[in-house]
C-alpha cells in the first residue's frame, strides 16, 4: 500500500511538471502566433495602401 501510495505522488508530481511544460509550450507558441499575425496584419495593410496608390 505504501509503495503504492508513493508511486502515486511521484506520479503526479511528474504530471503536474508535464502540465506546466505543455502551458509553457503552448503560451510560446501562442506569442510566436501571434507575432506572426502582427507581421501579417501589418504587410497587409501595407499591400492595401500600396495598392491603392498605384490606381
Amino acid at each position: 500500500m505504501q509503495v503504492t501510495k508513493n508511486l502515486d505522488l511521484s506520479t503526479l508530481r511528474l504530471h503536474e511538471k508535464l502540465v506546466f511544460l505543455i502551458s509553457d509550450c503552448n503560451s510560446l507558441i501562442l506569442m510566436v502566433a501571434r507575432d506572426r499575425i502582427e507581421l501579417s496584419t501589418q504587410g497587409f495593410i501595407n499591400l492595401k495602401f500600396a495598392s491603392r496608390n498605384n490606381f
